[in-house]
């Protein structure tokens, strides 16, 4: 499968259930896409869903009537979603291989003192843009214990941001950085 193909499986497979961007939205960004249409259907696709749209061919061809005939085919020809996944590497590892011979191009033209930093700062930038925020349960769970060990030998009960619901901050000790807390009747 070419890049071109890939592309077009992801954006297809996205037409077809809306649910399976969510198996890619960690990894990929409109910037891995090749293509100036594919990169804009993925942009405009992923922002329907993300505010709880459905983001089906109609859809698309209504509120973008430029991208209509992209996105009509791309659903029309993509047999599933079940595969997105490996699609979505395919993308990614294609988008990653175009980032490396820019960044080359570029470091071959530098020159002056801080030649080797530039380089540095290009290479750098040749990383996938998206997963950005996934860590290796080891780290998370490293952090969460000695935060949680921190706040058992805080000399204060109330750890957190207040809520103004004493029960609540009594079980809490207020809201932490990262809590997603859900109180149910």
């Amino acid at each position: 499968l070419n890049a071109v193909g890939a592309e077009q499986a992801v954006l297809g497979a996205m037409l077809l259930d809306a649910k399976s961007f969510w198996r890619v939205s960690d990894v990929l960004s409109g910037d891995d896409f090749a293509l100036g249409k594919h990169r804009r259907l993925f942009d405009v696709v992923s922002q329907i869903i993300r505010d709880g749209g459905e983001a089906d061919a109609v859809t698309i061809a209504d509120i973008h009537p430029d991208l209509a005939e992209t996105a009509i085919q791309l659903a029309s020809t993509t047999p599933g979603s079940s595969n997105i996944a490996a699609y979505a590497e395919i993308v990614v590892r294609n988008a990653t291989q175009r980032r490396v011979v820019n960044a080359g191009q570029q470091i071959a033209k530098l020159s002056g003192e801080d030649a080797y930093g530039e380089a540095l700062r290009l290479l750098e930038a040749c990383r996938p843009k998206a997963g950005g925020n996934v860590r290796r349960l080891r780290d998370f769970m490293r952090d969460w214990f000695q935060n949680a060990s921190e706040r058992a030998l805080a000399s204060d009960a109330m750890t957190g941001v207040a809520t103004s619901i004493g029960w609540l901050d009594d079980q809490t000790g207020g809201f932490q950085g990262g809590d997603l807390i859900i109180v149910a009747a």
